[in-house]
């Protein structure tokens, strides 16, 4: 919400930035599949699709160790689904 810091919508942010994911016109593309219309579908789908978020943080981290201060810096390519959900405070 307003209040707090998004974390998955900073994670989408972070993933077009480092070229992990694609935004193509309203869509947005991994892996040359379509996750989702516009940022909010495709965090719609990552809060689906938790195997996908997890490996989505793994490659942003590859990809740079520059990240904005939201990001989750704890998140590693060997992170278990539990731990990235304890870190992104998932319910």
């Amino acid at each position: 919400g307003p209040n707090g810091i998004d974390g998955y919508i900073d994670i989408i942010e972070d993933a077009i930035k480092y070229g992990v994911i694609q935004k193509t016109g309203a869509w947005v593309k991994y892996n040359g599949l379509n996750i989702g219309q516009g940022i909010l579908g495709a965090k719609e789908y990552l809060k689906q699709n938790n195997a996908v978020l997890v490996e989505i943080v793994g490659k942003i981290n590859a990809s740079s160790q520059v990240l904005s201060q939201a990001t989750v810096l704890e998140v590693k390519q060997e992170t278990t689904l539990e731990e990235a959900k304890a870190i992104l405070e998932v319910v």
